[in-house]
């Protein structure tokens, strides 16, 4: 059975309300009323109660009606259709009114049974149409949870009503490790299906009183309220981490994905939606660092880390603006006649106000914010330059190696980078070669993502005349992978091997075994930090074709890099004795 109409109508005139009592009586409706006779009384009716349909006088005596309107609406949360009565004709104030929401305008002289009845039986229908409208917008259509539009009224309702009993607040981010590698290889149907299932995993091991939000893609958030302790969250997150590590029925296939997620307890952490999120999003960013497939609670260092992280992005554009890079260059020496064949040119930063920054501190943080295909660019086009300006000089022309991100193995833009900086150098494409840093988790490879891509960006660099070299080599874990299938010139042997080479943990035999390969495929052989002339005696005798390292010559810049050519001593005084 349906339940009776509650319909309130608010009017200081005792003769206008009667009319209105009077003609919903007789207009067969089944309903319940409340009658008001100024906003005070009105706004209370509203806070004990909700209603339906809110008759609404125009002019009270206390108070506007259109601003006892926005207050039903804002500070009581209602819902009712409301129906402003007035006793004047204005076209103007009935837009400005319907603008504000209402479902309806009357003028007092024309209430009837028949009219009040329509009236409410429009507005309702309008009502709940709206409302329709509103759970579409406020739910996706995909897994059917709340989507982020309501995201801040969970957080702020709950967050007010902690800091009146004293519990805490919970805001769980979480998301699904490597989704986007389901979507490229089983397609988005399958993507979509893994989300659903997420979804009635996620509200199977929440509480009744926890909001499960979609925030869109494969990030999730859940807000639990009424919470004592850090623990009951690290606990409902375990269920939660649990729930989906169970394997995914996706078609005619079992699929296992785990799911990182980032804690943060309110107030404690933050009061407001934005801090909360964005502390909740630090937080997981260190539980996937840490390995993913676990929770991480947020904690004032990650605020530290996190600044620092910004201010040195912030550094990097800077820097990339005021030219504040700088390369230097490290020879390669032929290891058997002690004859330099060319070099690397490693970059660096002496950024103002703080001294010299590592390459290890600013590349992550370039590769991370989207800048390492922009600074890329810039080393290329200044090695070429570099090489031009001292081949004018009368100096020999080297092989001059640059560093490629394996990000940059996923830019299109690389072959333009290349075409660019060898158009506006003049530099011989023959002399030019790019040390390829492939290997970061197995799961992100550049090279296992896309092996047939990034092959085909290869055989185009090989067409200009630029050559390639697998940097780090057997560092990686899929090092034969690369060298079975990507047409490339050298392998670089990893400084760890080289550094050890001498010692009993084997890596002598993977020097030996690396140089063995080499040959065998046709590739040029370079070992890097050698620092002793024992581990450079020790490559010559394997057949090592060539090495750099400090032993050798640091890296330096242009100027010393000049010098070190022209007077050859810093270079041959070392080698020559060895390999005579």
């Amino acid at each position: 059975m349906t339940a009776p109409l509650k319909i309130l109508v608010v009017d200081d005139d005792d003769v206008d309300r009667m009319t209105v009592r009077r003609s919903l009586q007789r207009s067969g409706l089944d309903f319940v009323l409340t009658e008001a006779v100024n906003g005070v009384e009105a706004l209370k009716a509203c806070e004990t109660d909700k209603f339906d349909c809110v008759f609404l006088d125009y002019r009270l005596p206390d108070a506007d009606g259109a601003d006892i309107f926005r207050t039903m609406l804002a500070d009581h949360d209602s819902e009712a259709a409301v129906v402003f009565l007035t006793g004047e004709e204005d076209e103007d104030l009935a837009l400005q009114l319907m603008g504000l929401g209402a479902v309806d305008y009357l003028n007092k002289a024309e209430i009837s049974p028949a009219i009040l009845k329509r009236a409410v039986r429009y507005a309702s229908a309008r009502q709940s149409f709206h409302r329709q409208l509103v759970e579409l917008g406020q739910k996706g259509t995909l897994t059917g949870l709340p989507n982020r539009s309501v995201l801040e009224t969970v957080i702020t309702k709950a967050v007010a009503q902690a800091k009146r009993s004293g519990t805490i607040v919970v805001v769980a981010l979480l998301d699904l490790d490597h989704f986007k590698n389901i979507n490229d290889t089983l397609g988005h149907p399958a993507g979509d299906k893994l989300l659903k299932i997420t979804a009635d995993r996620l509200l199977n091991v929440v509480r009744e009183t926890d909001t499960v939000i979609r925030l869109g893609g494969d990030e999730f958030a859940v807000v639990s309220p009424n919470m004592h302790t850090a623990g009951d969250a690290a606990i409902q997150a375990e269920k939660m981490i649990n729930a989906l590590s169970n394997s995914f029925p996706i078609g005619d296939q079992e699929l296992f994905v785990s799911t990182s997620i980032g804690i943060v307890l309110a107030p404690t952490d933050g009061g407001d939606t934005e801090t909360l999120l964005k502390s909740a999003d630090l937080a997981l960013y260190k539980a996937k660092a840490d390995g993913r497939g676990r929770y991480h609670f947020y904690d004032e260092e990650m605020h530290d880390a996190a600044q620092a992280h910004r201010s040195l992005e912030n550094g990097i554009r800077q820097a990339l603006a005021d030219g504040e890079f700088e390369l230097h260059y490290q020879p390669k020496v032929n290891i058997s006649t002690g004859e330099v064949l060319g070099m690397e040119s490693p970059i660096r930063w002496n950024r103002p106000g703080y001294g010299p920054v590592g390459p290890d501190q600013f590349i992550p943080v370039a590769e991370k914010c989207q800048l390492i295909v922009e600074i890329g660019a810039w080393v290329l086009q200044e090695a070429c330059r570099q090489n031009v300006e001292w081949q004018k000089a009368g100096m020999p022309q080297l092989n001059c190696a640059v560093n490629l991100s394996p990000f940059e193995l996923k830019d299109t833009r690389l072959i333009y980078s290349v075409d660019k900086a060898l158009d506006l150098t003049g530099f011989d494409p023959s002399f030019l070669e790019m040390e390829m840093e492939m290997e970061m988790e197995i799961t992100e490879s550049a090279i296992l993502d896309n092996l047939e891509g990034v092959t085909a960006l290869l055989r185009q660099l090989r067409m200009r005349g630029v050559a390639t070299s697998i940097d780090d080599f057997g560092t990686g874990y899929s090092s034969l992978t690369h060298l079975k299938h990507l047409p490339v010139d050298k392998l670089k042997i990893d400084r760890s091997f080289v550094s050890n080479i001498l010692g009993q943990d084997g890596d002598a035999e993977i020097v030996s075994a690396t140089v063995s390969l080499g040959q065998k495929f046709g590739l040029q052989v370079v070992a890097e930090g050698v620092e002793e002339l024992a581990q450079l005696n020790f490559l010559r005798d394997e057949g090592c074709d060539q090495a750099q390292g400090y032993f050798l010559c640091r890296p330096l810049p242009a100027s010393k890099f000049t010098e070190s050519l022209i007077q050859k001593s810093i270079i041959y005084n070392n080698v020559l004795p060895a390999a005579a």
